[in-house]
């Protein structure tokens, strides 16, 4: 099944590549690419490290463990994005919930359900930032101005969110009674009682609606590079170009792809680029630059980790656990 998923995958990606090459006009491409101001791409790789970090540090509040176990979920995040770069069908989800085991205290199962619930928190900003890029693109995409429709709509989801929240043991509790002889059922219900039982404890804590602003956050820091490298190539667009281009990459990473997102990516960028002029030679280049910048640190950092802890890929994804040297309990340890 995953060889098939891949072959599936590696055959969308370069299909998307070849339409994309077969589109180019060489001398254009070249043209932007020499134009680019290579002295900004040490600052957008340092703004692609710190991005991750931070998004570690929200996945360490959305545990709810101590602060003292951060560099834990620092190496287990850096070795997550490496293996979303190396494996496709976000293999590296399951690689970072197995190295918080390897790194950690944490039990499997609260890294598991830390990790998805650190992912809900994404689903969530990621809503509010689809909404935000069609309030303030509606006219560019479609031709019509969509911002009161928006706030209906943000206003809808806000009181949707909020019941969600509130209610989370209710949900949690009915789940735990909802028996299915389908496999593909139980396995939701698993991730949905864990979801759940992770939107109680932030709740608890007090952390939900901080865990929810460092989401907005990282995706408005991801936009934020991503426009610093449109004004690299020498194009004067909004910061809200960013916030476009973003929305339109992750969009496409939902998409079946090689690893790395290879094709989708330089394909949403592309797409995105258009609505502000960008012919698609001069996003193509664009597309290559920043994926690549992305690529590099997180293989980079990746592979450090990696050597640093002794491990491999391989040992990990066979789940060959080698001795624990952090020793700081966690909260389920000390109860």
């Amino acid at each position: 099944m995953t060889s098939r998923l891949l072959l599936v995958s590696s055959f969308f990606s370069l299909a998307l590549l070849a339409w994309l090459f077969s589109q180019l006009h060489w001398q254009s491409f070249l043209s932007t690419l020499q134009g680019l101001e290579v002295t900004l791409l040490p600052v957008v790789a340092l703004c692609v490290v710190s991005n991750i970090a931070w998004r570690a540090l929200r996945w360490n509040f959305v545990s709810t463990e101590s602060l003292r176990l951060y560099p834990a979920f620092w190496q287990a995040a850096s070795i997550g994005y490496l293996g979303n770069v190396l494996y496709p069908a976000r293999a590296g989800e399951v690689l970072r919930m197995v190295a918080l085991s390897y790194f950690s205290p944490i039990a499997g199962g609260h890294a598991m359900s830390s990790a998805v619930l650190d992912r809900m928190q994404d689903m969530m900003a990621f809503g509010f930032l689809l909404l935000l890029v069609i309030a303030l693109h509606g006219e560019i995409i479609a031709g019509v101005d969509l911002r009161n429709s928006v706030m209906v709509l943000m206003f809808i989801a806000l009181l949707c969110l909020g019941l969600i929240v509130h209610f989370a043991a209710y949900f949690h509790r009915r789940l735990q009674g909802w028996n299915s002889p389908h496999l593909w059922r139980q396995r939701l219900s698993h991730l949905l009682q864990q979801a759940f039982q992770g939107l109680q404890a932030t709740r608890k804590n007090g952390l939900f609606s901080l865990t929810l602003l460092m989401s907005l956050m990282a995706l408005g820091f991801d936009a934020f590079y991503k426009w610093l490298m449109l004004l690299a190539f020498g194009w004067d667009l909004p910061y809200f170009a960013g916030l476009l281009t973003v929305s339109f990459i992750l969009l496409g990473n939902s998409l079946p792809s090689a690893p790395a997102y290879i094709g989708v990516y330089e394909a949403a960028c592309v797409l995105a680029l258009s609505f502000y002029g960008i012919s698609s030679s001069d996003a193509l280049a664009y597309a290559l630059v920043i994926h690549l910048t992305e690529i590099l640190v997180i293989v980079t950092q990746g592979s450090m980790v990696m050597l640093y802890k002794g491990l491999s890929l391989n040992s990990m994804r066979q789940n060959k656990q080698p001795p624990r040297k952090n020793t700081v309990p966690t909260k389920e340890s000390r109860t």
